[in-house]
């Protein structure tokens, strides 16, 4: 009978230890690094707490994009940094230009189909008319997704995410507790690994570097960047991977000016480009240095946003969030006005509505 209970109490121990342990540590360990609110702190396992945006922003007037738009001004096409419509707004409420803006839904981050559609009429665009076309790209998958066209399957279709009229404002708080042990425990390390070496650059795929300067962001931990390591991609680029997606979006504009539209292509720098200048360690000399203005100089409209946010990162805080791989508030008015100033829209005419 002894070796009965003796048996189910260790069984009854090992099925709820773990419990215990979460109880006991990563429960109290989450209350402290705070609940996940950046999309890189919290899945690089960076603690909420000292990465989180303290700057109190006004939110960003929202107009609607969604698929009842027919008679755009600007067609674009882009990833995250473009299907919020927020900076999109900035612009319309400028020029009073109207937006209607696709995303990389599917078909592996191909655009080139759709391009092809929308210059035999297959979007419902009438050519010409003063239209603009815009492609948006983060600039870490620039090469992947210009490089190599022959990838990309004919016929696909790009959905809008639709955006509904209202304000935008970057999220400062969750309402979620992400209670996981393993992670952590992973935080901790992490902070171990800045504490004693704070001059090294720590954490592996969502990178953590020392800057030059605390007053960049408005976190507690405001002399460090928070980056994702896949920033580092154009450090690899050659100037032939250079040339070749040069050629593409040459051929690119070329197809749809013969078909009555303009071009443009918006490449947004990585949150690691824009804050190069104030890192502790420089980065290595590379080709890539000035994607936009590689294009120009190949003749792509390209316009140039890459100085206007470099420079507007010591004139504001947060133009990145310090939590985020994405625009803070002031950096989606920075890409607004940048993009204001470059002559993208010059010829673009608003249409009836």
């Amino acid at each position: 009978m002894n070796d009965v209970f003796r048996s189910f109490r260790l069984m009854f121990m090992a099925a709820f230890l773990p419990l215990v342990l979460v109880m006991a540590i990563a429960y109290p360990a989450s209350l402290y690094f705070g609940p996940p609110v950046g999309g890189i702190s919290r899945r690089g396992a960076w603690p909420e707490r000292d990465y989180v945006a303290q700057l109190e922003s006004p939110g960003i007037a929202l107009q609607a994009n969604d698929e009842s738009i027919r008679n755009a001004d600007v067609i674009l096409i882009g990833d995250s940094f473009a299907v919020g419509n927020v900076w999109q707004s900035l612009v319309a409420a400028q020029n009073g230009l109207r937006f209607k803006t696709y995303n990389y839904l599917n078909n592996h981050n191909c655009f080139l189909p759709w391009v092809e559609r929308l210059a035999t009429g297959l979007e419902g665009f009438a050519q010409g008319g003063n239209r603009l076309v815009m492609i948006e790209s983060i600039e870490h998958q620039f090469m992947e997704r210009i490089k190599d066209p022959e990838r990309c399957a004919p016929g696909s279709l790009f959905r809008v995410r639709p955006v509904g009229a209202g304000v935008w404002h970057w999220p400062k708080t969750s309402v979620h507790t992400q209670i996981d042990i393993a992670r952590q425990f992973e935080t901790l390390l992490h902070m171990g690994q800045v504490y004693w070496n704070p001059d090294q650059v720590s954490g592996e795929w969502v990178r953590n570097a020392p800057l030059q300067r605390d007053d960049l962001f408005s976190n507690y931990q405001s002399g460090r960047l928070l980056f994702a390591d896949v920033d580092e991609n154009r450090l690899h680029w050659t100037q032939s991977d250079i040339d070749q997606a040069a050629a593409v979006l040459k051929q690119v504009q070329e197809r749809l000016q013969a078909a009555g539209f303009a071009f443009a292509m918006l490449i947004v720098p990585d949150k690691l480009h824009a804050y190069e200048g104030a890192l502790k360690t420089p980065l290595r000399a590379h080709p890539a240095s000035d994607l936009a203005k590689s294009l120009r100089q190949a003749g792509v409209n390209a316009p140039d946003v890459l100085a206007p946010l470099q420079a507007n990162i010591y004139q504001a805080k947060d133009i990145y969030m310090p939590n985020d791989d994405h625009l803070g508030p002031e950096g989606h008015r920075a890409l607004a006005h940048a993009l204001l100033q470059s002559g993208v829209f010059t010829g673009v005419k608003a249409a009836a509505p």
